[in-house]
């Protein structure tokens, strides 16, 4: 693995770059390094257990395999490892229980009252995001253990989760994913960077291909709406290859929401990584829509209907912390209000809005993270 390439991608996510922000003015009354490092010892305080369980209040208290992951890459960032150890173990004993190397999606409490797993079915973007942050540790803290894990979970992402359509791999949304005729993606799950890493470490599988099937299904999902914005999530089909979308208005599959906000955070950081081309572009044309709209109205709407309807104007801290390193790469002068004027003004004490809202409380902290690091074209 090339060394200058993976230290690159730990300093945007698991190193604080305090003189980077400095030096290109990004301060606020607290540098938006300093609530990195407040939110993060409150978020442990809050959201994590002393045994590591990540509990998400909105959600009944659930716990799952995309919490553990957002933790270990946290706890990274923060080079703490005590957190990162106890977010893994926690993940292993309690989600590793379907007889391979991936995590059940969901642990919260069932109909009997009792604590335990109440969905195994695996989540592609929890798996890709946990053997990222053990590669990343093992470099990190030098144990080859952790690179052993990824390994295994590699190849039952590999064996689970990807599957071959007309001679091209494709990530899908999971192993439950892949029964149908028409196979269920989501695109914020793409992450080609980490894909670009895992084929360093997992020479039994072709994992670049995926990098190029990730741009083409997001480049095809997206061209359905209006505005060039991803869908929550997509379909392949697995005869034809045809990608589609499932436009039932009370479904809303289609729109641009809570899951698919999290695309532009993922390209933009394999853009910053890799200055894939295909990245740029993508965010030049899907994020005029956000650009355009802040200028008008000062706020940015949460979701967004294929056919360019806004749902209620509703609006979330964590579209704000998912586009603004996209939005930064295309128009840094934009991105710096959107900072100032939305996270850094409304940040209290370790929290961006409501304290309880588990999802938001991530996003903007990722979207910070990599923000800071951004260096525009």
């Amino acid at each position: 693995m090339n060394k200058l390439y993976i230290y690159l991608l730990a300093g945007i996510i698991t190193t604080g770059l305090i003189f980077l922000s400095m030096r290109n003015g990004i301060c606020s009354e607290l540098s938006s390094n300093e609530q990195l490092k407040q939110s993060w010892k409150t978020y442990k305080s809050f959201f994590i257990q002393d045994d590591g369980r990540v509990i998400d209040f909105y959600g009944n208290n659930i716990t799952t395999s995309e919490g553990q992951s957002y933790a270990m890459l946290r706890a990274l960032w923060h080079n703490d490892k005590e957190i990162f150890d106890k977010a893994l173990n926690w993940a292993n004993n309690n989600l590793k229980i379907r007889g391979d190397n991936l995590f059940g999606w969901k642990w919260g409490q069932n109909n009997n009252g009792e604590w335990s797993i109440i969905d195994k079915a695996s989540a592609t973007d929890a798996e890709e995001d946990i053997a990222l942050a053990l590669i990343l540790a093992s470099k990190k803290w030098n144990n080859d253990c952790y690179k052993t894990q990824a390994r295994a979970i590699l190849k039952d992402m590999w064996d689970k989760e990807v599957i071959n359509i007309k001679g091209k791999n494709y990530l899908t949304a999971g192993d439950w994913a892949v029964h149908d005729v028409n196979v269920k993606l989501n695109p914020s799950y793409f992450a080609p960077y980490a894909y670009r890493i895992f084929a360093t470490i997992d020479k039994d599988h072709d994992w670049n291909s995926l990098v190029d099937s990730s741009y083409e299904v997001i480049k095809e999902a997206s061209s359905f709406s209006v505005f060039y914005l991803p869908p929550d999530w997509c379909y392949i089909n697995k005869n034809t290859g045809e990608i589609t979308i499932d436009k039932t208005i009370n479904k809303k599959e289609s729109d641009y929401s809570y899951d698919a906000i999290r695309t532009h955070w993922r390209i933009a950081l394999d853009y910053i990584l890799n200055k894939d081309p295909r990245a740029y572009d993508y965010l030049k044309k899907s994020t005029k829509f956000f650009i355009d709209y802040w200028e008008i109205n000062g706020s940015l709407p949460t979701s967004v209907t294929v056919d360019g309807v806004i749902r209620k104007g509703e609006e979330s801290y964590a579209i704000y912390g998912a586009v603004l390193p996209a939005i930064a790469i295309i128009n840094p002068q934009v991105a710096k209000k959107i900072y100032h004027q939305k996270l850094a003004a409304d940040y209290i004490k370790g929290f961006w809005g409501n304290p309880k809202d588990y999802y938001g409380q991530n996003l903007v902290w990722f979207g910070i993270a990599l923000w800071q690091n951004v260096d525009s074209k």
